[in-house]
């Protein structure tokens, strides 16, 4: 990898491997295996691997931002149509999936709302904010 690097003037906060999608899972369990704890290992798209530091998840971000204004989980609705978007899913009192993600990552939400074509977003404010 350092020779892979060696351009660049500080670390990457973030490596993002484009792909086929077959190889691209491939290659996530193999990085998951060789590196286990020491990345944040997801997809944001089918055919975008993303490797960054162990914290820089989307989840993290959440809870530093909740604690910021004194909000605690229960009181946060988190809304995200991919793997990358998971660990947020799992930190809020509502985990909000879009309709247009995959049937795995809709499995995961607490409620899955209309797609982003249908204003998905929207229909969550008006349920469970308005």
């Amino acid at each position: 990898m350092g020779d892979l690097l060696k351009f660049l003037n500080q670390d990457p906060t973030k490596v993002l491997v484009v792909g086929d999608e077959a190889l691209l899972d491939n290659l996530w369990r193999e990085m998951a295996q060789h590196f286990g704890e020491s990345l944040h290992i997801t997809k944001s798209k089918p055919h975008f691997l993303e490797l960054s530091h162990p914290q820089a998840t989307k989840g993290h971000a959440l809870d530093m931002l909740a604690k910021g204004w004194g909000l605690n989980r229960e009181q946060v609705i988190a809304i995200g149509d991919s793997y990358n978007d998971l660990e947020m899913i799992e930190y809020a009192g509502l985990g909000v999936i879009m309709g247009n993600a995959r049937q795995d990552v809709k499995d995961k939400a607490d409620y899955v709302t209309n797609s982003n074509e249908e204003d998905g977003v929207a229909e969550v404010i008006k349920k469970f904010i308005l």
